[in-house]
């Protein structure tokens, strides 16, 4: 098996209402998550029968804005994170990281 992308979105609605305290520039709903994009490989490990899957490479970021603008925002940090990602991500020898 070779390396899996793991791509996680957490963002969910919340109320201006719920987030009472916080300066916050209108009210209504806001988007409010992480999204985190990984990349797992197969590993042996000393004194382990079979290989496990370990994350070689990931990068996560916090999300908040106006919740009519989350799709937006999430498009937008996927595009950073996967830049990233090829930049700086693990390589191998041949396949879609390398």
């Amino acid at each position: 098996m070779g390396d899996r992308i793991r791509l996680t979105v957490s963002v969910r609605p919340v109320s201006a209402t719920t987030l009472r305290g916080f300066w916050l520039p209108f009210s209504g709903v806001y988007g409010v998550g992480t999204l985190r994009l990984a990349v797992e490989r197969m590993v042996t490990l000393p004194g382990v029968a079979r290989a496990v899957p370990a994350v070689v490479w990931q990068a996560e970021r916090a999300l908040a804005g106006p919740w009519r603008n989350a799709d937006q925002d999430i498009a937008r940090s996927l595009d950073e994170m996967a830049a990233e990602l090829h930049a700086t991500g693990p390589k191998q020898e041949c396949g879609p990281l390398g």
